[in-house]
């Protein structure tokens, strides 16, 4: 059985432990009132029996079939089976996947975490419909050292594994679109603090229409292994001082990956700072009126002028970016 990617894009974890009964019934129906695609339902700790956690998913279940997301159980196919819900997510395991869905049959959705492409595959193979992937940003639920998933590792994950694939581990909004030229389907949230607060469902925005890169350049690094162009043009910037770049385009790979420095000189009276910004990185794009719409919401562009048609947006270290349309 396959479960789409778009019941993935917004995936929830609650612990039943911490919040259950009618708190539970509320934190439910406003995560999934707030966009929520997919709820999973654990339990952490001692105490709890699996009669009891079954009984906590039936409370779930009819506000989860009511907004049609599917209903999790945290690695435990029996408590599934028990209470009706939709599958289960399982920690990793040699032979888990194979072992819940004899268990289950068919009907039921079976997710798997994965820590590289070797476990992506292996639980593949065994049936799994879809796998949790992390950590890729730390993650505040673990209270022992996490090793962090690298964004290259997560890529190589989402080719590999052919079932869709949700990033995990610390992923506040603004970090969601760091990960979507990685080829995930969407990201999981657990945020066992915030749950027990009304109105505090995550409104998490995921799309994968044009991803684009907004991140520091120390950060560089983490984007290889997405695609050769942007391989290229990581390794140049990063064997290069980019102050000493010529001024104007720079050839890499052809028409391909260039760099484009420009040099500005502000007028007279101009309430701008270049006093440490005399060089500059460039992008160019066909796409000019949307992206300057885009980076005004994001509250990103530091400087415009309409007389020459450019924009520039500061990045978090500093850093400004020219943005030029293509006809200019």
């Amino acid at each position: 059985m396959e479960i789409s990617a778009e019941k993935l894009r917004l995936y929830a974890v609650i612990d039943c432990a911490k919040l259950n009964g009618p708190a539970l019934e509320r934190a439910v129906e406003e995560l999934l009132s707030g966009g929520v695609t997919c709820l999973e339902l654990e339990v952490e700790g001692e105490g709890f029996s699996p009669e009891d956690f079954a009984a906590q998913a039936q409370t779930a279940r009819p506000l989860c079939q009511r907004f049609q997301a599917p209903l999790l159980i945290r690695n435990n196919p029996s408590v599934a089976q028990l209470s009706g819900a939709d599958g289960v997510r399982l920690d990793w395991s040699a032979a888990g996947v194979a072992e819940a869905r004899s268990l289950l049959g068919p009907a039921k959705f079976i997710g798997s975490s994965a820590h590289d492409v070797k476990e992506a595959i292996l639980a593949q193979r065994q049936g799994a419909d879809f796998l949790v992937c992390g950590s890729v940003f730390g993650s505040s639920a673990q209270t022992d050292a996490v090793v962090a998933l690298e964004r290259p590792e997560l890529w190589r994950i989402c080719k590999a594994a052919g079932v869709p694939v949700i990033a995990a581990g610390g992923i506040p909004p603004q970090n969601a679109p760091l990960l979507i030229a990685t080829g995930i389907v969407g990201i999981a949230v657990s945020r066992r603090a915030d749950l027990r607060l009304p109105g505090r469902a995550p409104h998490h925005q995921l799309s994968t229409e044009e991803p684009m890169i907004y991140d520091t350049l120390n950060n560089l690094p983490n984007y290889l292994g997405i695609s050769d162009n942007l391989d290229t043009a990581i390794e140049y910037i990063m064997a290069r001082d980019i102050q000493t770049l010529p001024i104007g385009r720079t050839q890499i790979d052809g028409d391909k990956v260039f760099v484009n420095v420009a040099q500005i000189t502000p007028q007279p009276g101009e309430k701008v700072d270049f006093a440490r910004r005399e060089k500059y990185l460039a992008l160019l794009t066909d796409r000019f009126d949307e992206l300057l719409a885009r980076h005004r919401a994001m509250g990103c562009v530091c400087f415009e002028n309409p007389a020459m048609g450019i924009y520039f947006i500061e990045d978090p270290d500093g850093y400004w970016i020219e943005i030029v349309p293509e006809h200019s």
